[in-house]
């Protein structure tokens, strides 16, 4: 029992093997006591020991999972490192918060990033907005898509493409550029990306939206929904450029990112042309076109010369100065239309005078714009006169000689005996019953017939009415002797037979 130094600790059985020991009955008491406390006490419950098959099942699902955990961002990490033109994929900005996002660094760092980090810590991208009040910078990123609003600080590194230190008004919207920036949004590196491109003064661009191409001159690009399109340092749209905008084109690779329109367009509109004949329309001694086949002209932005020319007008020259997505209005009303003096010499006076339709009252020398005209001169009794002209020169004259109106009117000549001659104004027109169209006014009508008197009306007055002649013939005196004494011979000639 020596091994036992504390006297609190209690022997067992086996301390006392070979010992006969006979308690007292205090001792007696206590250990009953001792053996009531003990049987109170909670003893700790045993560990449910897990069999060897349920830990197997638990590690090979562990590693399962682990095993497609890794596979998944394995393959993003490969995904997003060959994508071309730096991730300029279809994940582009949708709304408010993803325009706001921010991916964290790397390594977590707001140390001021130089050539000498990683590289893969850098973003590429373009810079869409900049507010000089806030200093902050709205870039889309070539990389991942998404646009990030981001601080420059006093700490933020500045570079151009040659890596020399410039400041924030320096940097425009449009440039291309790597940038690092830290968990608290702000920018720690921002320079200009030695391989992109500027292509300046460039015009005659073609769009072609369905197949996302540009093309200038020999050379095409193709563009993205991160193209940026400023005019004048305002967001603009592609769909508003035109191949006579200049505008200046920056990119990576051989994809267009950003396009600023220097030069816009505007149009020209033209009315009041239907008085100048055989006109033509010139602009800048470039664009010229028949002026009746025109309405309106596309011409770049800024100052131009216009030239318009008639047959009958004098040449009218105008300079006129357009801006950007404006109609400007030519009114051809201004033009100097040449003017010449009409004459009419007519064989009567008081004659009505038409032009064109339009009643002309006046008889002094006429001053007309250069054109063509149809003229008619009218008079009672008389037959009009009808003439088209062009004028043309300083000075035309019109002889206009108006003929007497011819009526007529039906005449009918009827004899006792038929057969006879009618002549009327000597002239022989028939034999009776007559019927024919004669001129109203004074006529002269002979009949003639043999063995009869001729008859003679003069002066009759032939109206618009119906003319009806109804005459009776006498015989000459030589006839009637003749037949009297036929008549006698006749008579005697029967008193004989009947004696």
């Amino acid at each position: 029992m020596n091994r036992y130094d504390d006297d609190d600790i209690p022997l067992t059985d086996a301390d006392y093997d070979g010992v006969i020991y006979e308690p007292s009955s205090q001792s007696l008491q206590e250990t009953q006591h001792l053996k009531k406390t003990e049987s109170k006490k909670v003893l700790p419950k045993k560990t449910k020991k897990i069999n060897q098959k349920s830990q197997y099942k638990i590690f090979m699902t562990a590693t399962i999972i682990s095993g497609i955990i890794i596979s998944v961002v394995a393959f993003a990490v490969v995904y997003n490192s060959f994508s071309p033109n730096h991730g300029s994929s279809s994940s582009s900005v949708n709304n408010t918060e993803e325009l706001a996002a921010l991916k964290p660094n790397k390594n977590n760092s707001s140390e001021i990033k130089t050539e000498e980090d990683d590289e893969n810590d850098k973003n590429l991208g373009v810079i869409k907005e900049i507010d000089a009040v806030k200093k902050t910078l709205t870039l889309s990123s070539l990389d991942d898509g998404f646009a990030y609003v981001l601080e420059v600080t006093g700490k933020t590194e500045l570079k151009d493409k040659y890596d020399n230190s410039i400041s924030l008004q320096e940097f425009k919207i449009g440039d291309i550029a790597d940038f690092v920036y830290n968990k608290d949004k702000e920018i720690t590196y921002l320079k200009l990306n030695a391989a992109a491109w500027t292509e300046e003064d460039v015009t005659g661009v073609k769009i072609d939206s369905e197949n996302s191409l540009i093309e200038a001159g020999d050379k095409s690009y193709s563009y993205s929904e991160l193209l940026n399109v400023t005019f004048k340092g305002t967001q603009s749209d592609i769909s508003k450029i035109d191949e006579l905008d200049t505008i200046t084109m920056k990119g990576y690779n051989n994809t267009v990112y950003s396009i600023s329109i220097e030069k816009g367009h505007s149009i020209i509109q033209i009315s009041n042309k239907d008085k100048i004949k055989d006109g033509t329309f010139e602009v800048d001694n470039n664009i010229y076109k028949a002026l009746s086949e025109v309405g309106s002209v596309k011409v770049k932005e800024g100052s131009h010369k216009i030239i318009v020319k008639g047959s009958n007008c004098e040449p009218f020259t105008k300079e006129i100065i357009t801006s950007a997505d404006e109609t400007v209005n030519l009114d051809l009303s201004e033009v100097h239309i040449k003017t010449g003096v009409l004459l009419i010499k007519a064989n009567v006076s008081d004659y009505l005078l038409t032009i064109n339709d339009m009643p002309e009252l006046s008889r002094e020398p006429l001053v007309l714009e250069y054109g063509a005209y149809s003229i008619k001169l009218e008079k009672e009794g008389y037959t009009s006169f009808e003439t088209q002209l062009i004028l043309n020169s300083d000075q035309k004259t019109v002889n206009a000689e108006l003929q007497k109106e011819v009526k007529m009117s039906k005449i009918t000549v009827n004899t006792n005996p038929d057969g006879a001659e009618v002549y009327i104004d000597n002239a022989k027109v028939g034999y009776t019953p007559v019927s024919l169209q004669i001129t109203q006014g004074k006529h002269n009508i002979t009949v003639n017939k043999d063995g009869y008197n001729e008859s003679v009306y003069s002066g009759v007055d032939i109206t618009d009415k119906e003319n009806i002649f109804n005459i009776t013939l006498t015989k000459k005196a030589s006839q009637s002797s003749n037949e009297e004494s036929n008549n006698n011979e006749a008579s005697s000639s029967e008193e004989t037979t009947d004696s």
